[in-house]
């Protein structure tokens, strides 16, 4: 169970490709740096309108404006509309610290990251409580941090590349330069009226050039306002990757410790089941007749490969449903909310509850396993040799005068499962023909997968036990 939450259960996917499955829930088709761009350049509106569609439309409207413009009242008029409107429609990209002195699409700008960061570290979570999922394909813990990993390295990869490409845009500009910028221009269209001309023809040139140059100034300030508005786009999409990258390695540092705990409780069970063999070897008497091919049987029995994943997977989900964490392993990276014993205890409990009486009926009967293990000529001098083992060990002097050796300061027990099956009546058959054991001694037992031989002297205790 504990491997499975690491590693899972034959999923290893390229870590690649959990960040490509992940990245195009954002953006698809289309560069992932200029993806997060765009996303927070369409999440920023002034109402309905996004900044592209108003630029658009107030340059349109003044170039309409300037085409329109035929006489000289026609162009005295434009130049106070466009003094008007270069001013008014820069003042919504100036930059500023607060609100109120701060353009509105700046501002609306750094709202709109606000909330666009929120969603997205939402969407961090989901993949994340997804891939943590046993019934999602490609659980385990293994992978979530790969998909850390790799997404650490991307989103390292985006802040670089932002920071080169904010130094590469220059400064951003302020309302000063522009009235400058203005000035010079509408000087340059003063001087251009002030030229002395009589002929019609000479006019219609005068006014064509004071066009040519009201549309440059507008297209100059047309591109200056944009410049500020994609600035702090660049910028503030810089501080959502910022967020991402806390956020992120804020995940990874809980995803490891999460990982360490684990392989702690690995370790633990790996050091029990060594022990348990071990026990077999240095500190029971008998002998053990299941070997470690019979726990793989019984292991194949319980999870045959057809469908292990389905089961581990529903073993996972009763565990952390009866800690309280819902069905993903994800809630179990917060700190403190599940410790290493306490955990231990669930897996058992759980396990044992699903598992202990399906593991018991896979396994065949002791009886069954000594006469297959032993040759028919061989059953009897076992079977006498682990007699003699299960004698007291305390040596007892029964010549001293003071002891007086009775029966009933004896007794003589061998307990197994009584049943009907022939094995058990070929094994009985053994105790009482071949070794003279009275039916007296044996005693029945639930536990059909242990033979136990039990010699009690003078009521010493503990005695000695053999099983089989």
């Amino acid at each position: 169970m504990v491997k499975y939450w690491l590693q899972g259960e034959g999923q290893s996917p390229d870590a690649k490709m959990l960040l490509e499955r992940f990245l195009n829930q954002w953006y698809s088709g289309e560069d992932k740096q200029e993806g997060l761009i765009n996303k927070l350049r369409q999440a920023t509106t002034d109402g309905n309108k996004t900044f592209s569609n108003v630029l658009s439309s107030w340059r349109n409207r003044l170039e309409n404006s300037i085409t329109e413009c035929e006489t000289k009242d026609d162009r005295q008029n434009l130049i106070a509309q466009l003094s008007r409107d270069i001013r008014e429609q820069f003042r919504k990209v100036q930059p500023g610290e607060s609100d109120s002195n701060r353009g509105v699409w700046l501002t609306n700008i750094k709202q709109a990251r606000e909330k666009i960061t929120q969603e997205l570290i939402k969407d961090i979570t989901r993949f994340l409580i997804e891939l943590l999922h046993p019934h999602q394909s490609d659980f385990s813990l293994a992978n979530t941090r790969a998909w850390l990993e790799a997404l650490t390295t991307e989103f390292n990869q985006f802040y670089r590349s932002l920071e080169d490409q904010i130094n590469s845009n220059g400064k951003i500009h302020s309302l000063e330069e522009i009235e400058r910028r203005w000035q010079d221009a509408a000087q340059t269209i003063e001087d251009i009226e002030n030229k002395g001309s009589l002929l019609p023809f000479n006019k219609k040139k005068k006014n064509s050039q004071i066009q040519e140059e009201a549309k440059r100034i507008v297209a100059e300030v047309n591109k200056l306002i944009k410049h500020n508005f994609d600035f702090v786009l660049t910028r503030e999409t810089l501080e959502i990757i910022k967020s991402f990258q806390a956020y992120i390695s804020d995940l990874t540092t809980k995803a490891s410790n999460f990982y360490n705990l684990l392989q702690n409780i690995q370790l633990t069970y790996d050091k029990t089941e060594t022990e348990l063999k071990q026990l077999n070897v240095d500190e029971m008497s008998g002998e053990a007749i299941f070997a470690d091919a019979d726990t793989d049987d019984c292991y194949q029995s319980l999870l045959p490969d057809r469908d292990r994943a389905t089961q581990l997977a529903l073993v996972t989900t009763k565990i952390t449903e009866k800690i309280g964490l819902g069905e993903s392993l994800a809630t179990c990276l917060d700190a403190g909310l599940i410790d290493e014993t306490p955990l231990i205890e669930e897996i058992n409990l759980i396990v044992d509850g699903l598992f202990g009486s399906r593991s018991l009926n896979s396994l065949q009967s002791a009886a069954k396993r000594f006469l297959e293990k032993y040759s028919l000529s061989d059953r009897a001098t076992r079977l006498e040799q682990i007699l003699r083992e299960a004698e007291p060990l305390l040596p007892l002097n029964t010549s001293d005068p003071y002891f007086y050796n009775d029966l009933s300061k004896s007794v003589n027990i061998i307990g197994f499962k009584d049943t009907d099956n022939r094995e058990v009546t070929q094994f009985k058959q053994i105790l009482f023909n071949d070794l003279g054991i009275p039916n007296k001694q044996l005693k029945p037992i639930q536990a059909e997968d242990e033979i136990v031989f039990v010699s009690e002297l003078c009521r010493f205790s503990p005695v000695d036990l053999s099983w089989v």
